[in-house]
């Protein structure tokens, strides 16, 4: 009863009254009403008084907002919700406020808001604190997201003026770049919903501050990431000019993601010009980018051709996918510049590297091979990326079922590292592992922890392709004592 439901959301045990949010919820429904029907205002109303058992449940589920235990507080965040009632929104931002450093706290409230998004931006944004904290502005930019995926014209509306107001607010650009990704995400564009110019401002300061080296690195990015969402003619000659060897790196891979945006030719033409400026993990991100057209991808094999982009700025798993191209002219020019495939048999590659299991392995030198060949997908501590599996998870299986991971990948994929080429009606071409999906959309993880997110409604074929994401191939130019330093690094990494 609701009475008994009272009793144990008052218990001294935390997990009691986690059980009983979750209970709380239950009964709305099995009293045959919604979750947000069940505590909303004009449900209170029709009450019988003051004292009404569901009136008193609804100030109590409000109230463990602030429960001290952050497990209630997380329950609560998914039982609250579904409601534009004030008093729901203002229990919502205050488990916001106190809890906006935990990422799955922020998914709990992300997923409650699916009428309440517009309501609660407008208190949190103005909160200095929260908008500052590096969680609050991560649960900013997915709220904003939200709004843009929904379209909703009043509360896309909300977040323009807000915009247009705080211009020089550290959040703007950042937010812009959230509001024009979620609009983007519905099927429409940031220059659409905002007909009126509110943006134009902030626009012309991204510009301004892309280019200025006094300031900091993480404004700049931002600001080149907003950049992506105007047109070449307004931001080509800005973004390319920042691929200079003055910028730095994280300024130059922004600005190749921002290029990368634009159906153009003349992308092309930017990223090999400032080639020779790019530092080296820039330039595998832009083979990325080029390769994800047809046209770029003809501009780029005539640079190798002339050697002014080397062959071996291609990365095995560039090279797999070129080499598994539907296009035939290009899996022939891929014959021609880099060479047919090894016709080694993995077998017999394993067999020739397993004297590495009796050698001593030397760690040191095993971290060094492992920064140069596994680090694009596989993260160790706070180094490389978590594209592929944990390598510190799979060392218990022991040294030689590793080392016959590493020399054939192909030998058992699960399912979740299968590899997956999507084509786009643009003609875009993307490849990586499925990081997530949903009904809008699919969104590709691959080397160096690049997500891509393709609108279901822009795909024009998703296709695995039977193979892991890590090609054939790595062990190409090491020993069998290479190996065993590799392997020996692994085993001690925790």
């Amino acid at each position: 009863t609701e009475t008994h439901l009272l009793n144990a959301l008052d218990d001294r045990d935390a997990l009691v009254r986690e059980h009983a949010v979750r209970l709380a919820e239950q009964f709305s429904r099995q009293s045959g009403q919604r979750q947000s029907a069940a505590f909303r205002p004009i449900e209170r109303a029709a009450s019988s008084g003051p004292a009404s058992p569901w009136r008193k449940l609804w100030r109590k589920l409000c109230a463990l907002a602030d429960d001290p235990s952050p497990r209630v507080r997380y329950q609560v965040a998914f039982t609250l919700g579904d409601s534009k009632d004030p008093d729901e929104i203002k229990a919502l931002a205050g488990i916001v406020r106190r809890d906006a450093s935990d990422r799955w706290m922020r998914t709990a409230v992300l997923n409650s808001l699916k009428d309440g998004a517009g309501e609660i931006f407008e208190p949190l944004v103005a909160d200095s604190r929260l908008r500052d904290s590096a969680g609050g502005q991560e649960f900013l930019r997915q709220l904003v997201g939200v709004i843009g995926a929904k379209n909703d014209s009043g509360e896309v509306k909300t977040v323009l003026d807000y915009l247009q107001r705080k211009v020089d607010s550290g959040v703007a650009f950042l937010l812009t770049r959230a509001l024009g990704d979620g609009l983007r995400n519905a099927g429409t564009s940031l220059s659409r919903a905002d007909s009126e110019g509110k943006l134009k401002p902030t626009f012309v300061r991204a510009k301004a501050m892309a280019g200025d080296a006094k300031v900091s690195e993480q404004i700049r990015v931002q600001a080149i990431q907003l950049l992506a969402l105007s047109g070449f003619d307004d931001a080509g000659e800005a973004l390319s000019s920042l691929l200079s060897s003055g910028q730095t790196e994280s300024v130059q891979l922004a600005a190749v993601a921002a290029l990368a945006r634009f159906n153009d030719s003349r992308v092309n033409e930017a990223l090999l010009k400032h080639w020779p400026q790019l530092a080296a993990r820039v330039r595998s991100e832009a083979v990325t980018v080029m390769l994800t057209r047809s046209e770029r991808i003809a501009a780029l094999f005539k640079a190798v051709e002339e050697r002014s982009v080397l062959a071996s700025e291609f990365t095995a798993q560039q090279l797999q996918m070129l080499r598994a191209h539907r296009d035939l002219q290009i899996r022939e020019q891929v014959v021609r510049l880099f060479g047919a495939p090894s016709a080694v048999k993995r077998d017999e590659v394993v067999k020739s590297f397993l004297p590495a299991l009796q050698l001593r392995g030397h760690p040191a030198n095993g971290k060094k091979i492992y920064l140069e060949r596994c680090a694009t997908c596989h993260r160790i501590g706070s180094q490389g990326n978590a594209a592929g599996p944990d390598l510190v998870t799979m060392k218990t299986a022991g040294k030689e079922t590793l080392l016959v991971s590493i020399l054939d990948p192909n030998r058992e994929v699960a399912p979740r590292y299968l590899n997956y080429t999507i084509e786009t009606k643009s003609g875009e071409s993307f490849s990586g592992l499925i990081a997530s999906e949903s009904p809008s959309g699919v969104t590709l993880r691959g080397p160096n922890g690049t997500e891509t997110v393709v609108l279901r409604s822009q795909i024009v074929r998703l296709q695995p392709s039977g193979q892991s994401l890590m090609p054939e191939g790595l062990e190409i130019g090491l020993t069998p004592q290479d190996m065993a330093d590799l392997i020996e690094y692994l085993g001690l990494a925790d």
